[in-house]
């Protein structure tokens, strides 16, 4: 492929050659694909069509210094999600906080780690235009490239974060990752993915800090834990709903295999697109709350 020439996108330096910078970082694919190794690729679900693909979402945005300065922060992030193996690093070194169900306590550097991440993830989204659209007014979009350029303090969003940990009889919602989108209003505005066990909700606006600001993963060091049911169950219906196609129409029904890797819009309430690797047991996971397990968390942030 041909040299990309053009002004980075974070450092604004002009007439550079650009990475093909990913939206998500590569190691997300490699590892929803090792959640499933006996699946050669993930399964694109689009509308109510799925098929196997390759592609992964990459755009021509940054220099190779500033693609070095992301890569840096995403390889640390990479060792707190859920491993290859299953490991979920990040949730067996929390620490629970007292009276305060579903609350945990992070390393500060990890908070600080992911907090980066999630925000670059939504900007990079927003500078990109991919789909689904993430709409950020231009003044915060400035706040948080000078900030993720180490050219601001001020990183212009609350991130609060919110590990899976689905229990035994709900679909492995935790390894599996979406692309951002934005949900709410200008008061304040959602921009919610998930990445390999964390759901990461940057929030923006005038009242972000009044309402988020107690966990906002840049200043403090908390979390919540959730046990996904509800995004468990738009796994569920998203996979049986999919009729297969080309090589995938040869394996049966999607939803009704034991292991499934999938890209599909519609991950919660609205659009969205996600690469998974989710038991599918044919059935959307009961309602009934888990015992000891984590409880559900809504729409939104918190469990």
């Amino acid at each position: 492929m041909p040299e990309t020439t053009g002004t980075c996108a974070l450092c604004s330096t002009e007439g550079v050659a650009l990475r093909e910078s990913h939206i998500l970082p590569t190691w997300a694919y490699r590892r929803v694909v090792g959640y499933a190794p006996a699946e050669p690729d993930p399964v694109l679900l689009d509308g109510d069509s799925a098929m196997f693909t390759s592609r992964q979402s990459k755009v021509p945005l940054l220099c190779d210094k500033c693609e070095q300065r992301f890569g840096s922060v995403e390889q640390r992030v990479s060792d707190l999600v859920v491993q290859a193996n299953g490991r979920f690093p990040l949730l067996a070194g929390a620490t629970e906080v007292p009276n305060e169900a579903g609350v945990v306590e992070i390393p500060e550097a990890s908070a600080r780690d992911l907090a980066y991440f999630g925000l670059s993830v939504v900007w990079r989204a927003d500078v990109a235009e991919i789909e689904p659209v993430v709409s950020i007014p231009p003044a915060r979009r400035q706040s948080m490239r000078s900030f993720l350029a180490g050219q601001g303090t001020d990183p212009g969003a609350v991130v609060v974060l919110t590990m899976l940990a689905p229990p035994a009889d709900v679909p492995k919602v935790d390894r599996m990752f979406t692309f951002p989108e934005t949900a709410g209003n200008t008061d304040e505005e959602r921009h919610e993915f998930i990445c390999c066990g964390v759901r990461f909700s940057v929030i923006t606006g005038p009242v972000a800090m009044i309402s988020h600001g107690v966990i906002d993963a840049f200043k403090h060091e908390y979390a919540f834990v959730s046990d996904a049911r509800n995004i468990a169950r738009t796994v569920a219906g998203a996979a049986l709903a999919a009729t297969a196609r080309g090589k995938l129409s040869k394996r049966g029904p999607v939803g009704r295999r034991r292991r499934l890797t999938v890209e599909r819009r519609d991950v919660r309430e609205h659009a969205s697109t996600f690469y998974a690797a989710a038991r599918s047991t044919g059935q959307p996971p009961p309602r009934r709350a888990a015992a000891g397990g984590w409880r559900e968390a809504p729409s939104g942030c918190g469990p």
